[in-house]
C-alpha cells in the first residue's frame, strides 16, 4: 500500500515537470514563480507594519530623488507617468486590441483585459486595505487623492506592458527580436514607476511591493493564457481579416492614441514648487557649539537611518564665504552625477588617472542627503580628501549660517560591487585636522573652536568600512 501511495506521488511529480502535460511544467513553473513575487510582496507589506529598514529607507531615497528635479524633467516625468493613467490604458487596450483581434488572437485579446482589468482592481482593493498615506504634498507634483500603498500605475505598468513584452516575445521569429521585446517591457515598467517616485506621489516600498505583486498576477495571467490554449485554442489560427488590411487602421489607431497622450498631457498641470523655507532657530555665536546639538543627530546615517560617522566638523558661515574657504584651500565640488561624468569616473578609475572633480556617493544626515561636498584631489581618482555638508536650521546673531560636515579619506576603489565605490581611512580624524589646517592657512577664519561631540569609539560606514574616533570636532567660524 505504501509502496503504492509513494509510486502515484512520484508520477504525479513527474508529470508537473513534463512538457506535453496540460497542467505539466507550464503550471508549474507558473505558481513557482508567482509564488516567490508573492513572497516578495507579503515581506514588503510586513516591513511596512513593523516599520522595519526599507520603510525607513523611504525618507532618504525620496530626498534624494528631489534633488534630480528641473523644469524639463518635471515635463518629461509628467508625460510618462500618464502612460499608467487608467485613461490612457484604457485607450491603449483600445488600440492594441484591434489586431489582435483581427489576427483572430481573441485568447490574448482576453488575457490583456484580464491582466490589466484584475491588476487595477487587485491594486484598488490592497490600496483601501492598506490605506497607507502618500508622501507630504508640499513634496508632490501633481495631487492623487487615493492611498499609497501599492502604486497602482507601477502594477498597471506590469500587467500591460509586461504583457505586451510577452506577446512580443511570442511571436518574435528571431532572437534580436525577443531581446528587444524584453528590453521594451522592462523600460516601459522601469520609467512608469521611477516617475511615481520622481513626482512625489509613492514611496520607494509601495514601487517595489507593486513590481512584486504584478510579476505575480502577470505570471498567473500568462500561466492560465497558457493551458487555455492546450485545451481549446491553438496559435494556428485563421485571421479574421487578411494581414494586409490590419496595418493602416492600427496605425492610425495608434496616431490617434498619441495625440490622446498629447491632448492629455497638455491638460495637466504640475503643481508650483515654491522653495521649502526652514524656520531659522536663532542662536548667539557665542554659545556655539554648547547648543547646538540638543536636537539635532550627532551622526551621519545610512541609508536605513542607522548612526554612521559622527560630525566632526561645524563651519559657522554664509554659503559664499564656505565655498570661497575651501576653494581658496585647494578643494573642489564635485561633479554632477550624469552620464558623461559617470562615464569620465569609470575611465578615470579604470586607468589610474586623476580627476579633480569626480563625482561622489550622497551622504545622509538628518534624512536628507548632503546640500554639497568638496574634495581634496591627489595623483588619482582612486585616492581624495572628501568632506560633506549639511545646512542647518541654525542662525546666528551674526546672520551666519550654521553648518554641519563629516570627513574622511578615501584610501582605495572597490571593483568589486556593482557600482565602485572607495574604502575610506579608518581614522577619520586625520582628515579633521587636515580641514582645519588649510582652512585656517587660507586666512579665512576668524575663530577656532574644539569640542568633544560624542564619546571616543569605533563603528561603520555604509560601506561597512570600519573607522575610528576621539569623538571631537572643530568649529570654524568664517570672516565676513
Amino acid at each position: 500500500m505504501l509502496t503504492t501511495k509513494l509510486e502515484r506521488f512520484f508520477a504525479f511529480i513527474r508529470r508537473r515537470f513534463m512538457r506535453n502535460q496540460r497542467n505539466g511544467l507550464s503550471l508549474t513553473v507558473g505558481i513557482i514563480i508567482a509564488a516567490t513575487f508573492l513572497l516578495v510582496f507579503f515581506s514588503i507589506l510586513q516591513d511596512y507594519r513593523g516599520q522595519e529598514a526599507l520603510i525607513q529607507a523611504d525618507t532618504r531615497i525620496e530626498n534624494l530623488v528631489y534633488t534630480l528635479r528641473s523644469d524639463k524633467l518635471n515635463s518629461i516625468m509628467l508625460l510618462i507617468t500618464l502612460l499608467g493613467t487608467w485613461q490612457i490604458v484604457c485607450t491603449g487596450i483600445i488600440v492594441i486590441g484591434f489586431p489582435l483581434f483581427a489576427l483572430n488572437l481573441i485568447p490574448y485579446l482576453l488575457a490583456l483585459i484580464i491582466s490589466v482589468g484584475g491588476g487595477e482592481i487587485i491594486s484598488s482593493l490592497i490600496k483601501n486595505l492598506v490605506q497607507r498615506p502618500r508622501p507630504p504634498l508640499t513634496s508632490a507634483l501633481v495631487i492623487e487623492k487615493s492611498f499609497s500603498f501599492p502604486s497602482g500605475h507601477a502594477l498597471i505598468a506590469v500587467a500591460l506592458y509586461g504583457f505586451l513584452a510577452y506577446i512580443f516575445y511570442r511571436f518574435s521569429e528571431t532572437k534580436r527580436k525577443k531581446i528587444f521585446s524584453l528590453i521594451f517591457g522592462v523600460v516601459m515598467i522601469s520609467i512608469i514607476s521611477f516617475s511615481r517616485l520622481y513626482l512625489g506621489i509613492h514611496w520607494t516600498s509601495d514601487i517595489l511591493a507593486s513590481l512584486a505583486l504584478g510579476g505575480a498576477w502577470l505570471c498567473l495571467v500568462i500561466t492560465g493564457l497558457k493551458l487555455a490554449q492546450k485545451s481549446i485554442w491553438t496559435k494556428e489560427q485563421a485571421t479574421i481579416i487578411g494581414k494586409k488590411f490590419i496595418v493602416i487602421p492600427t496605425a492610425v489607431l495608434f496616431i490617434l492614441w498619441l495625440g490622446y497622450i498629447g491632448y492629455f498631457f497638455h491638460a495637466q498641470h504640475i503643481l508650483p514648487q515654491a522653495a521649502i523655507v526652514q524656520n531659522p532657530i536663532r542662536i548667539n555665536e557665542k554659545d556655539i557649539p554648547n547648543e547646538i546639538f540638543t536636537t539635532l543627530p550627532r551622526f551621519s546615517e545610512t541609508l536605513t537611518g542607522s548612526p554612521m560617522e559622527p560630525i566632526n566638523i561645524v563651519v559657522v558661515g554664509n554659503y559664499d564665504e564656505v565655498l570661497r574657504a575651501f576653494n581658496s584651500a585647494g578643494w573642489f565640488q564635485p561633479d554632477p552625477i550624469t552620464l558623461s561624468t559617470t562615464w569620465h569616473t569609470t575611465i578615470a578609475s579604470i586607468m589610474n588617472k586623476p580627476y579633480p572633480r569626480n563625482i561622489e556617493t550622497p551622504a545622509f544626515w538628518n534624512s536628507k542627503p548632503n546640500d554639497f561636498a568638496f574634495q581634496l584631489p591627489t595623483q588619482t581618482i582612486r585616492q581624495r580628501h572628501h568632506v560633506h555638508f549639511w545646512s542647518t536650521p541654525f542662525l546666528t546673531d551674526q546672520n551666519h549660517r550654521v553648518w554641519f560636515a563629516t570627513a574622511h579619506f578615501d584610501k582605495t576603489i572597490n571593483f568589486k560591487t556593482i557600482i565602485p565605490s572607495h574604502h575610506i581611512d579608518p581614522n577619520i580624524d586625520n582628515e579633521r585636522e587636515l580641514i582645519k589646517e588649510t582652512v585656517v592657512k587660507t586666512g579665512e577664519t576668524s575663530e577656532v573652536k574644539e569640542f568633544q561631540i560624542t564619546d571616543a569609539g569605533h563603528g561603520k560606514n555604509l560601506a561597512g568600512d570600519t573607522f575610528i574616533t576621539d569623538g571631537e570636532a572643530y568649529v570654524l567660524f568664517l570672516k565676513d
